[in-house]
């Protein structure tokens, strides 16, 4: 049985995505008990068309938004000099964009209080060197600075690469429950009422379907940056306890990819109709979301160090990025009707499975200008850091913890 609900499961997932060529909002309804029901598929159709113009198309809009200015966050602050040692640590940047409060009408009604807002994750495990030091391990001579490499030395490079993959899960496989999946026909009993009960039995494998909460996430972060030192700032500026930090410039590759498949567990839903009825719908939940971006940057910064420990750091660049996002959502189960409905109170209701999907895509934005401020701790053995991005469209923060030796 296990496995059969499993199959139900590439089904209902099939019915997610064969709709995001297409219409993107759908209503379906199939059994004999559709034609009871006091609310028509094209009207759901109306209905589910204003949510995903007016508030899903927006919510991925958002979504991608937030999600490049995640993705763009990572690496530690541009000031950072690897001329002298090896750093390795875990970062967790943080894309928003602003919440807003929108209001949907539709053909049955308007809906008021409704938020819509961006979020984007990007975590990541770092490491870095200076690529010098990587091609000769062996110590070069001592210099007075960076400054004094020619100005195609690879000691004035540094290399960072960054990786994480990591699958997340909450919950159970779907299970077929054979109590909820035999049901009475009603149609079949009033056109035949002498025939053997059994006849009127029916086995409804969507019906039995038995869902509990559950939850998969995967995430999925790489890439590189390189960054030139233009300028070692030790010497350019000191004053009591305030002293320049390098000035450099750099060039990376940033990847990102997420999904997130959440199941709702089947629940009773009470619905009004517009003429009064009442109708319970017996249905479960189906959310998938996913995206893909790739992003490169180009960026300059540089920073003062305050009393010996704390660095800041103002970094100004430009991103070309690619990518694609997409989310949608199913609701799915038995609809009947609720009063007046003899058949109802003897859990012998007729075969309605109601669906609706809602679903959206949207590109990221081609290209990004942002500000990077930045504060990290520099202590002996370790170093902390913050790390803010404020672009057009979105902001985000980051929060890395590293070591060097």
């Amino acid at each position: 049985m296990k496995k059969a609900g499993i199959i139900i499961l590439w089904q209902l997932a099939a019915l997610v995505a064969w709709p995001l060529c297409g219409l993107q909002a759908q209503a379906f309804c199939n059994g004999s008990g559709c034609s009871q029901l006091p609310v028509s598929t094209g009207e759901l159709n109306s209905f589910l068309a204003s949510i995903k113009f007016q508030y899903a198309d927006v919510l991925a809009s958002d979504m991608a938004k937030a999600t490049v200015a995640a993705n763009l966050l990572g690496i530690p602050q541009g000031s950072v000099s690897l001329q002298e040692t090896v750093t390795l640590g875990a970062d967790l940047a943080l894309g928003y964009e602003e919440k807003r409060n929108m209001t949907i009408f539709s053909s049955l009604g308007s809906f008021t209080g409704i938020d819509s807002a961006g979020y984007g994750a990007s975590p990541k495990f770092f490491g870095g060197a200076n690529l010098g030091r990587l091609v000769n391990w062996s110590d070069r001579a001592t210099v007075a600075n960076a400054s004094s490499d020619k100005w195609n030395a690879l000691q004035r490079f540094d290399v960072y690469l960054y990786y994480l993959h990591q699958t997340f899960t909450d919950g159970s496989d779907p299970e077929i429950d054979a109590g909820r999946a035999f049901y009475l026909d009603q149609q079949s009993l009033i056109n035949n009422p002498s025939a053997a009960l059994d006849t009127h039995v029916k086995f409804d494998l969507v019906k039995g379907l038995k869902f509990s909460d559950s939850k998969k996430m995967d995430l999925g972060t790489n890439g590189f940056f390189v960054r030139y030192r233009w300028l070692d700032g030790g010497n350019a500026f000191a004053w009591g306890g305030i002293r320049t930090l390098d000035v450099s410039a750099g060039i990376g590759l940033y990847r990102s990819v997420s999904r997130l498949e959440i199941i709702q567990a089947t629940s009773d839903l009470s619905l009004t109709a517009a003429n009064g009825s009442q109708i319970t719908w017996s249905s479960f939940g189906l959310a998938n979301y996913n995206v893909k971006i790739a992003s490169v940057p180009i960026e300059i910064a540089g920073g003062l160090q305050w009393l010996g420990f704390i660095n800041t750091t103002l970094g100004a660049g430009a991103a070309w990025n690619e990518g694609h996002l997409s989310l949608a959502y199913l609701r799915a189960g038995n609809a009947y009707l609720t009063n007046g409905n003899p058949f109802a109170l003897l859990g012998a209701t007729p075969n309605a499975t109601l669906g609706a999907l809602v679903s959206a895509e949207q590109n990221v934005s081609r290209y990004a200008i942002y500000l990077k401020p930045a504060l990290e701790f520099d202590f002996p053995y370790f170093k902390f850091g913050f790390e803010g991005m404020v672009t057009r469209q979105a902001e985000g923060l980051s929060f890395y913890l590293r070591t060097e030796f």
